[in-house]
């Protein structure tokens, strides 16, 4: 099971401009948990 962030911020995706810019930065996210395993 991955890890998840210490920390989200919310305020920080809403301040992109658009839906595509979000979806990049969330993307970015989840492959940094991704990598945070120890398996």
């Amino acid at each position: 099971e991955g890890q998840m962030p210490e920390e989200v911020n919310i305020d920080e995706l809403l301040e992109l401009q658009t839906d595509g810019e979000r979806r990049s930065q969330l993307q970015i996210m989840l492959r940094m948990c991704g990598k945070n395993t120890d398996e």
